[in-house]
């Protein structure tokens, strides 16, 4: 499996758009003279889930945050295997710094260190246009 932590997508067209971050692309196999299910059959990611929380008008960007569950031991990050054939777009999210910015943070770090992000839709016309209509 390939690691693929810092892509972020957007599925439009579902009951509501989703924001997840891709963890792994993989095709399941099996042994030969077996088939598998045609859902199964096409390549899948497995991705960490994100919330809509609310959109700053300020800036005029929605914010998402990390979709949490609760697990033995506390909460954990919620995920979820889908189809590679739903991600409609790649996006763009600037982490909601607060007070103050963690200096220890860099490019390759910052999705894990903050669970708080603005979704840039005015990174692509098409997308933001897709939100503007959609949410």
């Amino acid at each position: 499996m390939h690691s693929f932590a810092l892509n972020l997508f957007l599925f439009i067209g579902l009951p509501e758009s989703v924001v997840g971050q891709v963890h792994a692309v993989f095709r399941p196999q099996v042994q030969a003279g077996t088939e598998l299910p045609p859902f199964l059959s096409t390549p899948l990611i497995y991705v960490d889930l994100f919330d809509w929380v609310a959109k700053d008008d300020d800036l005029d960007m929605w914010i998402v945050q990390r979709h949490m569950v609760s697990a033995p031991g506390g909460l954990q990050r919620a995920g979820a295997i889908v189809p590679l054939v739903n991600v409609t777009f790649a996006v763009e999210l600037i982490p909601v710094y607060g007070e103050k910015i963690d200096c220890t943070v860099n490019e390759k770090t910052s999705q894990e260190v903050y669970s708080r992000f603005y979704l840039n839709s005015f990174a692509d016309k098409e997308l933001f246009e897709s939100l503007r209509a959609e949410l």
